[in-house]
């Protein structure tokens, strides 16, 4: 039989690819797709031959896989790596989420990555740093794997914000000029989603408690000016309030500077606001009631090609700040 790893945490995966793939996968394993296809009804079969088990395990050398796209293979070459979930204890499996071919060295390593760190031992959080630490290194790397840890790194953020750091968000901002088009706007997404989630109320705490301390309070609004002006998307109209009463806490100098700030955060999010009336306001009368103005968001919300394996998933649209 193949074995590989297949410990299921109780607290549940780290990783996007641990709880799209993993959660759902009897079986990952790379192998060889037979070109022979057999059709039954609306279900297509293919003999898949099996070299590696990347996790769970198999005492089948040689599985039937059944799918109904026609085209789920058309991208790959014989040679793939495939989620797989078993039927009833037959020998019939069925895909989940997309082949991959295995010619993408980057995408292969990146999903043997993730498997190992999110099959670890350890706890959600211990296994999140370990996988954030990755994303970094893959990033540092560049190519297909920077590729695919600017789209896990979106999800992390979401589902484990306490694992960044400041130290993190400046290496990722260093390193967004340098980067692909489409992994840049991923970063700016995940980094925007930092400074929501972490990071701005990180630098109100510290506001706060530098109070009548002059030199500490530039430092720390100089933190919240720096955080606007990058990701101005990340600010809402809570902030616009939790401004108003910091300043009153704060020296004379600071209070000016921070009722700056708080009046580009105001006309920031009223544009958001109006753009967001006016979106809902022109979708067709059906859709009307899906969302409201009264609801507001940063950001509409679209299916897209995620990591290797993953298929479509669901996550924040690269809109504009």
């Amino acid at each position: 039989s193949l074995e590989g790893p297949s410990h299921r945490p109780v607290d549940g995966f780290a990783s996007n690819f641990g709880r799209t793939i993993l959660e759902a996968a009897d079986l990952v394993a790379t192998g060889t797709i037979s070109s022979k296809v057999e059709k039954r009804g609306g279900l297509y079969f293919r003999q898949f031959v099996l070299s590696e088990a990347l996790w769970g395990e198999s005492e089948l050398h040689s599985l039937r896989v059944s799918y109904q796209d026609p085209a789920l293979f058309d991208a790959c070459g014989p040679s793939i790596a495939m989620a797989l979930y078993r039927l009833s204890q037959s020998d019939v499996f069925q895909p989940v989420g997309k082949p991959l071919d295995t010619r993408d060295t980057g995408a292969l390593s990146a999903v043997k990555t993730y498997i190992k760190a999110d099959s670890s031992f350890g706890s959600i959080h211990e296994r999140a740093r370990v996988i954030k630490d990755t994303l970094l290194a893959q990033l540092l790397e560049g190519g297909t794997a920077a590729r695919y840890a600017s789209v896990e790194m979106i999800f992390l953020v979401n589902f484990q914000p306490q694992v960044f750091s400041r130290a993190d968000y400046q290496l990722v901002q260093r390193f967004i000029p340098k980067a692909e088009k489409n992994t840049a706007k991923d970063l700016k997404l995940a980094m925007r989603h930092l400074v929501a989630r972490v990071l701005k109320r990180e630098a109100q705490v510290k506001l706060l408690y530098s109070a009548g301390n002059a030199q500490e309070e530039v430092q720390a609004h100089a933190l919240l000016d720096e955080y606007f002006k990058a990701h101005p998307g990340a600010f809402t109209r809570e902030d616009v309030d939790r401004f108003a009463m910091i300043s009153g806490s704060l020296s004379q100098a600071a209070a000016t500077a921070m009722l700056r700030l708080q009046a580009s955060v105001d006309l920031r999010v009223a544009e958001r606001e109006a753009a967001l009336a006016a979106y809902y306001e022109n979708r067709p009368e059906g859709l009307r009631a899906v969302g409201s103005a009264g609801s507001l968001r940063d950001e509409e919300w679209q299916s897209r090609p995620s990591l290797a394996l993953g298929g479509l998933e669901t996550i924040p649209n690269r809109g504009s700040e």
